[in-house]
């Protein structure tokens, strides 16, 4: 018989009723379900991780969240509910190291590897919202990031130019010692 810690157990209460909530009626999103599924998404990484310094990473969310915060009796029932605490809304999305955290645990809520792109990071760009933000979960470059004009590469989000760990080159391409690189 597995014993859950108290807190296992309030998470796991707190993420049922998030998925079970239904916003309020002057609460809907032109998006639909999907947004809606997607603040889903953030609530839960926020009753998972409540210390976790996390960003809004899609602009449409970003809306429904704030549009939800302005009914404040609802916005405050349901953040005592969901998450034991107040959640006040303040999207910070241009901080490399809360997005890259935030891409990880949405990740782990979906269940998906290092090269998935969770729902929060594809609403924007499905919905093709204006002013929304692109990304992609990884540009293929291994020794830097190839820079695509309006996407940001999760993978590198140190920028472009990153170095990766490791060295990705194939064993042929591997410089031997004293060897001059493009030389014969």
């Amino acid at each position: 018989m597995t014993v859950l810690r108290p807190w296992r157990r309030a998470t796991g209460r707190r993420v049922s009723f998030i998925n079970g909530y239904d916003l309020p009626h002057s609460v809907r999103s032109p998006g639909g379900k999907d947004v809606e599924a997607g603040l889903r998404q953030w609530f839960r990484i926020n009753a998972r991780h409540p210390k976790a310094a996390v960003a809004m990473p899609s602009v449409v969310v970003g809306d429904l969240w704030q549009l939800f915060s302005r009914h404040t009796r609802d916005y405050d029932e349901f953040c005592t509910r969901a998450l034991g605490r107040p959640l006040p809304y303040a999207p910070v999305p241009d901080d490399p190291g809360r997005l890259g955290l935030t891409w990880r645990l949405a990740r782990e809520d979906e269940r998906l590897g290092f090269d998935g792109l969770p729902l929060l990071f594809r609403l924007d760009a499905h919905l093709g919202v204006p002013g929304g933000r692109r990304y992609l979960a990884d540009c293929g470059g291994r020794g830097q990031c190839y820079e695509q004009p309006g996407l940001l590469c999760l993978g590198h989000l140190g920028g472009p130019g990153r170095k990766v760990r490791g060295d990705w080159r194939p064993p042929e391409y591997k410089q031997t010692e004293g060897e001059i690189p493009g030389g014969m």
